[in-house]
Protein backbone atom coordinates (compact mmCIF):
# COMPACT_ATOMS: atom_id res chain seq x y z
CA UNK A 1 0.00 0.00 0.00
CA UNK A 2 1.03 3.35 -0.82
CA UNK A 3 -0.15 7.09 0.42
CA UNK A 4 -1.56 9.24 -1.41
CA UNK A 5 -2.89 12.64 -0.93
CA UNK A 6 -6.68 13.39 -1.39
CA UNK A 7 -6.00 16.14 -3.60
CA UNK A 8 -4.13 13.81 -6.00
CA UNK A 9 -6.48 10.47 -6.02
CA UNK A 10 -8.80 10.58 -8.88
CA UNK A 11 -12.45 8.46 -8.57
CA UNK A 12 -15.37 8.65 -7.74
CA UNK A 13 -14.39 8.72 -4.13
CA UNK A 14 -13.44 11.43 -2.56
CA UNK A 15 -10.75 10.56 0.15
CA UNK A 16 -11.23 12.92 3.37
CA UNK A 17 -8.06 12.63 4.78
CA UNK A 18 -4.96 13.53 3.48
CA UNK A 19 -3.22 10.38 4.89
CA UNK A 20 -5.21 7.35 4.30
CA UNK A 21 -3.51 4.69 2.78
CA UNK A 22 -4.79 2.97 -0.70
CA UNK A 23 -3.60 -0.23 -1.93
CA UNK A 24 -0.81 -0.08 -4.75
CA UNK A 25 -3.15 -1.34 -8.00
CA UNK A 26 -5.65 1.73 -6.81
CA UNK A 27 -2.53 4.77 -7.36
CA UNK A 28 -2.86 7.30 -10.49
CA UNK A 29 -0.82 6.19 -13.56
CA UNK A 30 1.58 9.44 -12.35
CA UNK A 31 2.09 7.87 -9.16
CA UNK A 32 3.04 4.96 -10.39
CA UNK A 33 5.73 5.96 -12.97
CA UNK A 34 6.81 8.95 -10.47
CA UNK A 35 7.51 5.48 -7.86
CA UNK A 36 9.48 3.62 -10.75
CA UNK A 37 11.35 6.75 -11.65
CA UNK A 38 12.61 7.02 -7.96
CA UNK A 39 13.59 3.76 -7.56
CA UNK A 40 15.23 3.47 -10.90
CA UNK A 41 17.29 7.04 -9.95
CA UNK A 42 18.17 5.00 -6.54
CA UNK A 43 19.57 1.80 -8.59
CA UNK A 44 21.43 3.89 -11.14
CA UNK A 45 23.03 5.95 -7.80
CA UNK A 46 24.15 2.41 -6.63
CA UNK A 47 26.47 2.37 -9.87
CA UNK A 48 27.75 5.51 -8.98
CA UNK A 49 29.49 5.07 -5.99
CA UNK A 50 33.03 6.43 -7.02
CA UNK A 51 31.30 9.37 -9.01
CA UNK A 52 30.53 11.83 -6.09
CA UNK A 53 30.02 14.30 -8.61
CA UNK A 54 26.96 13.01 -10.55
CA UNK A 55 25.44 11.20 -7.28
CA UNK A 56 25.32 14.60 -5.46
CA UNK A 57 23.75 16.07 -8.22
CA UNK A 58 21.08 13.28 -8.21
CA UNK A 59 20.25 13.62 -4.35
CA UNK A 60 20.08 17.64 -4.84
CA UNK A 61 17.39 16.95 -7.56
CA UNK A 62 15.67 13.90 -5.56
CA UNK A 63 15.78 16.29 -2.44
CA UNK A 64 14.09 18.75 -4.49
CA UNK A 65 11.54 16.28 -5.95
CA UNK A 66 10.43 15.77 -1.86
CA UNK A 67 9.96 19.50 -0.89
CA UNK A 68 7.84 20.27 -3.80
CA UNK A 69 5.64 16.87 -3.09
CA UNK A 70 6.38 15.60 -6.40
CA UNK A 71 5.53 19.08 -8.44
CA UNK A 72 9.16 19.62 -10.38
CA UNK A 73 7.64 22.30 -12.65
CA UNK A 74 5.49 24.64 -9.67
CA UNK A 75 2.22 24.02 -11.09
CA UNK A 76 0.67 24.01 -8.44
CA UNK A 77 -1.16 21.01 -9.48
CA UNK A 78 -0.11 16.85 -10.00
CA UNK A 79 -2.27 15.69 -13.15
Amino acid sequence: MRNQTAAHTPGSAVREEADEWVEEDELTEETVVKMEGIKMMARWLLGLKSDVISAQKTFRMLNHFIISNGDLLKTGKML
